[in-house]
């Protein structure tokens, strides 16, 4: 009788075992979006979600693919990590994206930012600073916040104007969260950049973009690494 006892109370717990374990969902490990399944592009369209399952991206993102031109949008000045295409937010550069379910630990992604986003012959890299924040999904107050620095080294030539950078990568330390904002602001290391410029695009790039401190013209993403679907801290 006491092993018929046993075996029941062995068979229970393994049902609540097989059950539980049912309720759980299934994290989606070493996600990448790198925006190369979304075609080629040579004019900025919306971006959305780079693939099913993948980030939630807000209004304002778009996708491009780099070294094209089409209606003044040409972002040459910043070298993919992969690939030839890349997400951004042109002014404002600021804009938020979403995990897909439950919350997302973003654990790297590769970044740049260029002096404007409209005109392909300014283009050019430009110093910022990245504030990465987390945020509540319901009130957008901020849970934490991060910091990187984008400092390019410039290559290229004037006469055509072809002036590049890599992106930087950035290493994230924030805890999983449901949704997160990228701001990036231009530093005092613009007069670096605008030495690159012709004299008569000078006036044009500062009068877009204005005084250090501002928003940049442009923040481009790319191979953006992360697992979502993860519990909310």
């Amino acid at each position: 009788m006491l092993g018929a006892t046993s075996f029941l109370i062995a068979l229970a717990s393994l049902t609540l075992n097989v059950n539980g374990a049912a309720t759980i969902a299934k994290r989606a490990d070493n996600q990448l979006d790198a925006y190369e399944g979304l075609g080629n592009t040579p004019s900025a369209l919306a971006l959305t979600q780079d693939h099913a399952g993948g980030l939630l991206y807000d209004s304002g993102w778009l996708y491009v693919t780099t070294g094209g031109q089409t209606g003044g949008q040409a972002f040459v000045g910043i070298k993919p990590k992969s690939g030839m295409n890349v997400a951004l937010k042109v002014r404002p550069s600021s804009g938020t994206f979403r995990s897909p379910k439950r919350c997302t630990q973003v654990t790297e992604f590769y970044y740049g930012c260029t002096v404007t986003g409209v005109q392909s012959t300014a283009n050019v890299p430009a110093p910022c600073v990245l504030t990465i924040q987390t945020l509540d999904p319901v009130t957008d107050n901020v849970i934490q916040t991060q910091q990187v620095s984008y400092n390019p080294v410039i290559s290229g030539t004037l006469a055509p104007i072809s002036i590049f950078a890599d992106m930087s990568q950035a290493t994230i330390t924030l805890n999983p969260a449901a949704k997160y904002r990228l701001t990036a602001v231009v530093t005092n290391k613009l007069n670096v950049v605008l030495s690159f410029l012709p004299a008569f695009l000078v006036p044009l790039v500062t009068g877009i973009l204005g005084n250090t401190g501002q928003l940049a013209g442009g923040l481009l993403l790319d191979s953006v690494s992360y697992t979502s679907d993860l519990p909310c801290l």
